[in-house]
């Protein structure tokens, strides 16, 4: 699902929202499992809920730009 909205926003050109994407990737994938499961010797069955969270939160974030987008490109058509 994740590279679907990617492909839509690789289409239109955002490089800005490609390098925001994968820095939130990073913060929200990478500090989470590293401070749940290294620091605090969290639960393993808590890591794969944990490696979905941030493919879920950017996947939602480049479907709703693609939306935008694609809002904003009919607007520009019909004027």
């Amino acid at each position: 699902v994740y590279f679907i909205g990617m492909g839509l926003l690789a289409a239109t050109r955002q490089t800005l929202f490609f390098i925001f994407t994968a820095l939130l990737q990073w913060l929200t994938g990478f500090a989470p499992v590293f401070v749940l499961m290294g620091e605090l010797h969290c639960q393993p069955t808590l890591f794969w809920v944990l490696a979905s969270l941030p493919l879920i939160i950017t996947a939602s974030l480049c479907f709703y730009k693609a939306r935008l987008l694609i809002t904003q490109y009919k607007q520009e058509l019909l004027v």
